[in-house]
């Protein structure tokens, strides 16, 4: 009953804690100063516990990438980010215990593995270092805070992207009011809270997934319901295509895909029926496909989001935006198959941003090589590919073998946007809160089995 009555308290308090990142992120928009005040007390809160530095980091995150149009920090405000990150992960990694060990140890062999062939192959050895030393500390303390982890904090958790995603996106759509605010970055693609629409549509994706297989899951005939979670899967997708992020939409398609697969041969106890929802996603397609040929307003917004409004055809739009890269980075895969040129830099060490240290010490050299499959082959050789493969690969079988289908959806939603947008390994950014978003997908895929039994998560019939 303590459990029950708790996880009731949560549902109520949910709406609470949306309010309070609604008044979090306006308090910073009309008081910017005060975001030191807020990342110091973010690290304060992630010394707390574990499942606080997960909320910590995640939060952190999404403050470094607040839309600059409204939202303006000073430079000197990139200390207290890593700041956070290193609290946050060594507050999590106190508790690390043997049941820790099995899940981590290909990640730490994939540590020793990069370090390896960046001194063998680096152009900035000090820099693949560093990135690599970053990844396996922020992925490893998302990791071990959320394998095994109690019903209870799962619950926490899931309220609480919960509420910062409602936040985010209700704060987005207020944007709407300025086009010059909504759509600072390029003045065609939708970005909202966030510093650009790449950030905005894939983020979308991901949720956009979750609602879809929510839908597909629901069992009760609640007409309010249904309709309530029609809109928010439709608002969802709106966002992606107002964002013009097309690996959102690439990235949404596939997971859904994935996840069908996933049901289809795992023979789980499901109550998605896989023929109805075959039926439903064909009629759907042959509906789309009729209004994008016969119905002008449709085709325009089909076009416009394939080509943003500047490619002939989806052909030279990929090759304008993933296509010369990947060719580029193909080649110098080539050059060095087995050891690659280097993880985390270009492969002839230049930085277009320059390399940003503190106390001589490199912190950020960002690289933007916009496809992670050719990209990764290009950095770290078919060795690295081999150890990251085995790591990545034990993260999948554990979220497919205990999740329920929409946290299957959103976990692959969250690993083809990062091959999209090859942030997979850019946890100093935008990659670290999809790392978040994994680690609530295998959270929720090893929460203690006993409690488990107890059937539908509050969350779950908060949403239904």
């Amino acid at each position: 009953m303590a459990y029950i009555s708790r996880s009731d308290l949560n549902v109520r308090n949910s709406f609470l804690l949306t309010i309070f990142f609604v008044c979090l992120f306006v308090a910073l928009a009309v008081f910017p100063t005060i975001v030191i005040i807020v990342l110091i007390a973010l690290c304060l809160w992630a010394l707390t516990g574990p499942a606080q530095a997960l909320e910590a980091l995640s939060l952190s995150v999404i403050i470094k990438f607040l839309n600059p149009a409204i939202f303006s920090f000073s430079a000197n405000t990139t200390i207290l980010f890593f700041i956070v990150m290193f609290l946050a992960s060594a507050r999590i990694l106190t508790t690390i215990t043997v049941k820790h060990i099995k899940l981590i140890f290909p990640l730490l062999m994939f540590f020793l593995t990069v370090v390896g062939l960046s001194l063998a192959s680096s152009p900035s050895i000090e820099v693949s270092i560093m990135k690599a030393v970053l990844f396996t500390t922020l992925v490893s303390a998302v990791l071990v805070a959320c394998y095994r982890q109690s019903v209870r904090i799962v619950e926490r958790w899931k309220f609480w992207f919960l509420s910062l995603s409602i936040a985010v996106i209700l704060l987005s759509l207020a944007t709407l009011a300025e086009p010059n605010i909504a759509y600072f970055r390029n003045g065609r693609g939708f970005q909202g809270l966030f510093n650009h629409p790449q950030v905005l549509g894939p983020w979308a994706a991901a949720h956009a997934c979750w609602m879809l297989f929510a839908i597909l899951e629901d069992d009760k005939n609640n007409v309010s319901n249904m309709t309530y979670k029609l809109l928010s899967l439709g608002l969802l997708i709106a966002i992606i295509i107002a964002s013009k992020a097309r690996t959102g939409m690439v990235s949404f398609l596939l997971s859904i895909t994935t996840t069908y697969i996933v049901i289809v041969f795992s023979k789980r106890n499901s109550k998605i029926s896989v023929g109805k929802s075959t039926a439903i996603a064909l009629v759907t397609f042959i509906l789309l496909s009729g209004a994008f040929v016969y119905i002008d307003p449709a085709r325009e917004i089909a076009n416009d989001y394939i080509q943003k409004g500047g490619e002939q055809n989806a052909a030279e739009a990929f090759t304008h935006s993933r296509g010369s890269a990947a060719l580029q980075q193909w080649n110098n895969f080539l050059k060095k198959p087995l050891t690659g040129n280097g993880f985390g830099v270009y492969a002839n060490g230049y930085f277009p941003g320059g390399i940003k240290r503190v106390y001589g010490i490199p912190v950020s050299a960002s690289v933007e090589k916009g496809f992670l499959p050719t990209a990764i082959f290009e950095e770290i050789g078919l060795i690295g590919v081999i150890v990251f493969a085995f790591f990545f690969i034990t993260i999948i079988l554990q979220i497919i073998k205990g999740s329920e289908p929409r946290w299957i959806a959103m976990f692959f939603a969250c690993v083809y946007l990062n091959a999209g947008e090859a942030v997979l390994f850019s946890v100093g950014g935008i990659g670290l809160y999809y790392w978040c978003l994994m680690g609530l997908c295998l959270a929720v895929s090893t929460e203690n089995v006993p409690a488990r039994k107890q059937g539908t998560s509050k969350l779950e019939e908060y949403i239904s």
